[in-house]
């Protein structure tokens, strides 16, 4: 069904283009970025977008007329209002406000969002595949919106218990929605096994035993190597002020692993499989206030210390973009927000683990410039996905 539609829709853009470059306009002033703003307004082709590379601007706020959602690609300097102040009229109350966490759901069906019971009223219910964007905020109910191609909608999560308020948001189709917050305490979303009964959250009190007292820094979903287990499942990693715990969903086991006593990040640091180095270790990012880099090697059970990024990417009102490539290794981290509580700022940084000679982290000039141009609206709070 995804596969037709984007067919369908590159289709449309392919004729429109072809169009305008045969028309007379092209033939005087030639092709200019206007067109492609003019094809996404008409055609309605985010489908188109998503799957060229380019990626997710969120941007939250108390007024709503600055409200928006945005596809952009800072690389061909180019972005595309996916759904601005208007069209966000049925998920107001969840963009409302600064700050908090958020999870991009870039692909779900309407049968696995049914499954944790989150199914907006006034959402035109058909079997094409969703998107979704979860947010938990202090200053605001904490929702599921849902996305198709024209319509957004939403719906409020079930309440947290004995939880205020989530600082990392993870989703698995075979686990679920994982929500960990403060003081490490963690609860997960699962889908439901009977169609007639209420998903609720299930409170994991283990990690919240040892550390009390921590603040979780991060955590992920992590895919098992087979050469780390037969079976392959998916395990939840979390790093609290250096400490390590891997939690096994279906047998409801923690187990302890090595401290990680190279670096301490932050809350809101970034962590992520590092697929193709290595048997996929794991990388940690940052943090508030933190421009610290880490590697644990699932493997020897080691962390090891990486290059400081030149610039810290965390910021409890933003979230920055972190992208491997599957092919060679290569990081790249983004994040867009208020240099100074003033003026606006766009960092792009690379680290290429196969330069044995320039280990260091670089500084991306042009995109950072890029990106910092390519928002031309004023706001406080900006989330990036891709």
């Amino acid at each position: 069904m995804v596969q037709k539609e984007e067919e369908c829709y590159f289709e449309h853009e392919w004729i429109i283009k072809n169009w305008l470059r045969k028309s007379e306009v092209n033939k005087k002033v030639g092709w200019i970025n206007e067109f492609d703003k003019l094809i996404a307004q008409f055609g309605y082709f985010s489908i188109c977008y998503l799957s060229q590379s380019y990626k997710i601007g969120v941007f939250p706020a108390t007024n709503a007329i600055d409200q928006k959602i945005v596809l952009f690609n800072h690389e061909r300097d180019h972005s595309v209002e996916w759904f601005g102040s208007i069209d966000l009229e049925p998920v107001r109350s969840a963009l409302r406000g600064h700050g908090g966490t958020m999870l991009w759901i870039k692909d779900i069906s309407p049968a696995e969002l049914k499954d944790l019971d989150l199914e907006p009223e006034d959402l035109t219910w058909t079997n094409a595949r969703r998107h979704a964007l979860i947010r938990v905020n202090s200053q605001s109910q904490n929702m599921c919106m849902v996305l198709s191609e024209k319509q957004i909608s939403a719906c409020k999560l079930p309440p947290f218990p004995v939880m205020s308020i989530a600082s990392t948001l993870l989703y698995h189709k075979d686990i679920g929605l994982v929500a960990v917050g403060q003081c490490n305490k963690c609860a997960i979303l699962k889908p439901k096994c009977d169609p007639t009964s209420v998903a609720e959250w299930q409170i994991n009190t283990r990690t919240q035993d040892l550390h009390a007292k921590c603040k979780l820094s991060c955590g992920m979903i992590y895919e098992m190597n087979q050469i780390l287990s037969d079976d392959c499942p998916c395990r939840l990693l979390t790093l609290c002020d250096g400490t390590t715990n891997m939690y096994d969903v279906d047998m409801n086991k923690w187990t302890n692993l090595e401290n990680n006593s190279v670096c301490k990040h932050g809350v809101y640091a970034y962590m992520q499989q590092w697929r193709g180095k290595n048997n996929d270790n794991v990388l940690v990012i940052n943090g508030v206030g933190s421009q610290a880099v880490s590697e644990f090697d699932m493997h020897k059970n080691v962390w090891n210390p990486l290059p400081t990024t030149i610039h810290c990417h965390s910021n409890i009102c933003s979230k920055a973009d972190m992208t491997i490539d599957k092919d060679n290794g290569v990081v790249k981290i983004m994040s867009f927000f208020h240099a100074g509580g003033t003026s606006k700022r766009g960092r792009v940084e690379i680290f290429d683990h196969r330069d044995s000679h320039h280990t260091t982290w670089k500084l991306l000039d042009v995109e950072s410039s890029l990106l910092t141009t390519i928002f031309p609206f004023d706001f406080d709070d900006c989330y990036l996905f891709s």
